[in-house]
């Protein structure tokens, strides 16, 4: 509600209670307060809904996920390569993680730039 049809309502609660009365007092000030409740309620959802919108968390793409993947991975593959086969087997694990990596990369448009 804007301000200015607050302070109609406003004008209205007070007039109203001039025509019928203190006995209807009550109820028309929570009348009133519900509705000026409505109207806070209202604006601070608007200016959180523009604060989330400003800064909006990042969401991970494709490329992230794989990466970190890649990177999780590694660890144990090349811990067992190195223990079973050596450094042949590590360097064979590497190769096909950046190869993986490469050809993910290269399959993907590129984006444009912030």
């Amino acid at each position: 509600m804007p301000e200015n049809s607050l302070r109609r309502d406003l004008h209205a609660v007070v007039e109203s209670r001039r025509e019928l009365g203190p006995d209807y007092e009550d109820a028309l000030i929570d009348s009133f307060l519900d509705r000026m409740d409505h109207a806070m309620d209202l604006r601070v959802s608007s200016r959180v809904q523009a604060e989330l919108g400003r800064h909006a968390p990042r969401r991970l793409d494709g490329a992230a996920w794989l990466a970190i993947t890649s990177m999780l991975l590694s660890i144990p593959l090349t811990a067992i390569a190195g223990g079973t086969g050596g450094w042949p087997a590590t360097l064979a694990v590497w190769a096909g993680i950046l190869a993986l990596n490469a050809v993910y990369g290269m399959s993907r448009p590129p984006r444009a730039v912030r």
